[in-house]
């Protein structure tokens, strides 16, 4: 290829501290396997128990407990902020929190110092060690990292490449689509990007955003529909 284009995205991630945590080296093997991610859950590569905590409270970790509490779970989301899903479309936020409201959810902000042991977990909220037993899985849902493999590939093969969308720095769905237009217009050596950044663009859905990026991409190119 002239070209190559490298959007492998992004891989979750366990945070250090957690891992390293004096309190999660004690933990039983068998109890350890219990431990997954949100990715993995909602890609239905990973199954979880009845009784589950979801540690970390942005748009990945207030959906998956709301997938997960819509299948009959009890799910408690623990999240480090003051509020949970502060990442999430605007437009979708308030119907996800009347969601986790009406399935019994439970969400504990403020959390911090997090213990994993056999079988509940110890968080610290507002000064105060909360004791949360009979807790069957674990779901990480803290953040992702680039996945930049393909990149050290890439860099001993002789062909120019590009790196976008989470695997250049993880965002959200918007930053990849405005990613993908933006490159489309360098390959084919336009100054100017669509318009991409406007209010006129920011209420729209993702599949509306690309079709209307779409289109404004064919006009520069000259390309009739």
């Amino acid at each position: 290829p002239e070209i190559l284009i490298i959007s492998t995205g992004s891989i979750p991630q366990i945070p250090e501290k957690i891992l390293e945590d004096n309190s999660i080296k004690n933990i039983d093997s068998n109890y350890s396997q219990n431990f997954t991610t949100a990715h993995d859950v909602l890609r239905g590569t990973r199954s979880v128990a009845n009784h589950v905590v979801i540690i970390g409270g942005g748009a990945t970790g207030a959906e998956t407990a709301e997938f997960l509490a819509i299948q009959g779970k009890k799910v408690i989301l623990l999240e480090l902020s003051d509020e949970i899903a502060k990442d999430i479309d605007p437009l979708r936020r308030p119907f996800l929190l009347q969601q986790i409201e009406k399935l019994g959810i439970t969400i504990i902000l403020n959390s911090k110092n997090i213990k994993i042991n056999n079988g509940y977990l110890e968080v610290e909220v507002d000064g105060t060690t909360k004791r949360l037993e009979e807790v069957e899985s674990i779901v990480f849902a803290v953040g992702v990292k680039s996945d930049t493999q393909l990149k050290k590939v890439a860099e001993n093969c002789m062909v120019q490449y590009y790196i976008i969308g989470d695997a250049d720095q993880p965002g959200n769905a918007m930053d990849a689509v405005f990613a993908g237009a933006e490159l489309a217009l360098r390959i084919c050596n336009m100054d100017s990007a669509p318009e991409t950044k406007s209010e006129k663009l920011s209420n729209k859905t993702i599949s509306e955003l690309a079709a209307e990026i779409t289109r404004q991409i064919r006009l520069k190119l000259g390309i009739d529909d």
